[in-house]
C-alpha cells in the first residue's frame, strides 16, 4: 500500500506526503500534496480494490443512522432499563450490607481492652477482637 507514486513527473512518498509534517521545533507544517492530489491517489486505490487507510473512520468505523437511539419520550423504555439495574442490585445487596457493616465497625476507635491487646501483642489476643484497618471514605 504504501509507496512512491509519480505525479506528472515528480514522485512522492505517500504516507508522508498526504499527512500533515512536524518540524524539529515542533510546527506542523501542511502536507506536500494538496487535497485534489490527495483525491487522486485514493480514487486509484479503490480502482485498485486496495483500501484507504488514512481514512478518518477506517479503524473506528462509522454507524448507520437506523443504530442511533429512538428519538421519543424516554420513559418508554427507562423505566425498564431502572427496574432490571434494581434486580441486578437487589441480588448484590447481603454482600453489601455486610461489607459496609464491617467498614463501620473498622472505622470505629479502640475502647480499653483493644487498646491493650495492641499494645500487649497478638498471642493474647482472642480471634473475635477486632483490627482497625487504615480507612479513607
Amino acid at each position: 500500500m504504501p509507496g512512491t507514486y509519480n505525479l506528472a513527473v515528480k514522485s512522492y512518498d505517500i504516507p508522508y506526503a498526504i499527512l500533515p509534517t512536524k518540524d524539529e521545533l515542533g510546527m506542523f507544517h501542511p502536507p506536500i500534496l494538496s487535497g485534489r492530489y490527495k483525491a487522486d491517489i485514493e480514487k486509484q486505490y479503490y480502482m485498485h480494490d486496495l483500501p484507504w487507510v488514512w481514512h478518518k473512520n477506517f479503524y473506528t468505523g462509522t454507524s448507520h443512522f437506523c443504530d442511533n437511539m429512538v428519538i421519543g419520550k424516554k420513559k418508554w423504555y427507562r423505566k425498564e432499563q431502572q427496574n432490571e439495574k434494581m434486580k441486578e442490585s437487589m441480588k448484590k445487596i447481603n454482600n453489601l450490607v455486610l461489607e459496609y457493616r464491617e467498614e463501620c465497625k473498622n472505622k470505629k476507635r479502640y475502647n480499653f481492652l483493644e487498646k491493650v491487646v495492641n499494645t500487649l501483642g497478638d498471642e493474647i489476643a482472642h480471634k473475635y477482637i477486632r483490627k482497625i484497618k487504615n480507612i479513607y471514605l
